[in-house]
């Protein structure tokens, strides 16, 4: 008799394991969470791991592009029953964001879509959990739940280096460069400026045009494929102040005619904008001195 008894425990159980997300008795209705990852250009991605560039933006009132408003993702939640159809019922959620470093609660949703913006860098675990009812997500267990990686970057590729107009006059007071002999122009990237003054190689370095006149206008530099750096927009947990600058070389030697640094010169950046087929996060920094400017655009490509 013990013997059956215990036999019978087992069954009720299993029973009650199996069931667990079992809400419609003889046709077994089962609530199945699911999300993606949808892009600006609307393409849904369900990978583990999404990787996403720092939400937020900083553009001119009169650009007529859209801006970077954060990563959506979309519910793919539902109900099927046990011969695998789905059924047309109501599904609660429930999403959670936690910073994975501190294991800290950052954001909470009942949405059915989430958008989400994130705007310091480090890896993120998005949960969603869903429930029966809005009732069961007060006081119950979630019937299912699922859970995705978001890592936040903040890498750029640079697309493109130029100079409108090449002019000798700088912030810097260069005595020994002649003005009326040509130079070769190249641009520097570091980190920062401590890098540059412990002799270390700079993140960037551009290839070199060689035998420019001052006056020498629409300078393109070539940019070597897929070279990478932080974006010009620091988010808040980044220690990149990215030293810039545009040097000449004359007879052995190297000056220094503008960079990001010196207050006379005027810095203008756009960052967090849409490219026009919304495949790309754009950022353009430039810098002006006088009738010269160094522009530099970079951007981020979202997953395709």
């Amino acid at each position: 008799m013990r013997f059956i008894f215990i036999v019978i425990l087992s069954v009720f159980a299993f029973s009650c394991k199996k069931d667990e997300n079992n809400l419609g008795g003889k046709d077994q209705n089962m609530l199945k969470a699911g999300f993606s990852y949808l892009n600006p250009q609307g393409k849904e991605f369900g990978d583990s791991l999404i990787i996403l560039p720092v939400s937020g933006s900083i553009m001119n009132i009169d650009n007529s592009l859209s801006a970077y408003a954060g990563a959506t993702f979309k519910n793919n939640a539902h109900w099927t029953w046990g011969k695998g159809r789905d059924l047309t019922k109501d599904v609660v959620l429930s999403w959670k964001v936690i910073d994975t470093k501190d294991n800290k609660l950052v954001k909470t949703s009942n949405m059915e879509d989430l958008q989400l913006e994130l705007y310091e860098l480090g890896k993120y675990k998005l949960i969603q959990y869903t429930y029966a009812s809005v009732a069961y997500r007060d006081i119950a267990n979630p019937l299912d739940s699922v859970s995705k990686l978001v890592e936040i970057v903040n890498k750029r590729q640079i697309d493109s280096i130029g100079i409108d107009f090449l002019s000798f006059s700088s912030p810097y007071l260069n005595w020994n460069l002649n003005s009326k002999e040509p130079v070769d122009v190249f641009v520097s990237i570091y980190r920062n400026k401590g890098e540059l003054m412990l002799g270390k190689a700079p993140l960037f370095k551009s290839k070199v045009i060689r035998g420019v006149k001052s006056g020498a206008t629409a300078l393109k530099f070539d940019i070597p494929g897929s070279t990478t750096l932080s974006s010009f927009s620091k988010p808040i947990n980044s220690d990149d102040d990215l030293l810039i600058q545009l040097n000449v070389e004359q007879n052995g030697t190297t000056y220094t005619l503008i960079d990001n640094e010196r207050g006379l010169v005027i810095q203008h950046l756009q960052s967090g904008y849409l490219s026009k087929d919304n495949s790309r996060l754009l950022e353009e920094l430039k810098l002006s001195y006088g009738k010269m400017a160094l522009i530099i655009n970079t951007s981020y490509q979202f997953m395709q």
